[in-house]
C-alpha cells in the first residue's frame, strides 16, 4: 500500500509540528513529538463489528452479538505483520525514489495546510 509506506516514512523523518499530515495524528497521545522514531513496523488485525441481536445476526458462527447494554462494539484480531521493521533509508531508497515522491520536508510556512489556514 503505497499510501501507508509514504506515511510510514513521514513518521520516521519528521515530527507533527512540521507535517500536515502527522498533525492529523492524535497528538496529545503520539510519542515522537520531539524526535522521530528511528525505526516503524505495521500489522495486519481482523476487526469483527458486534451485530444488533437479529436471525441473521445468529446464524453467523461466533459473531458477538450486541444489546442496548453493549461496551464491547469490536473483537480485534493480530493476523500477521504487514510491514516487518523498516527505517527511513529503506523506505527512501526502495518506495519515495522509484515513486518519485519529495524527500524533503516542506516548510510549514509554505504548506498548503498553513495557507489555508490564514
Amino acid at each position: 500500500n503505497p499510501w501507508l509506506l509514504h506515511l510510514m516514512y513521514r513518521i520516521t523523518t519528521r515530527v507533527p509540528s512540521n507535517d500536515a499530515a502527522l498533525q492529523l495524528l492524535d497528538i496529545d497521545e503520539y510519542p515522537f513529538k520531539e524526535k522521530p522514531p528511528a525505526f516503524v513496523r505495521a500489522w495486519l488485525y481482523h476487526y469483527d463489528f458486534t451485530r444488533a441481536p437479529s436471525r441473521w445476526a445468529r446464524s453467523i458462527p461466533g459473531a458477538e452479538l450486541c444489546g442496548s447494554d453493549c461496551t464491547k462494539y469490536w473483537t480485534r484480531t493480530k493476523i500477521k505483520e504487514y510491514v516487518p521493521k523498516v527505517d527511513s533509508t529503506l523506505l527512501r531508497m526502495q518506495v519515495i525514489e522509484p515513486q518519485q515522491w519529495p524527500v524533503d520536508p516542506v516548510k510549514p510556512e509554505s504548506s498548503t495546510a498553513n495557507r489555508l489556514r490564514r
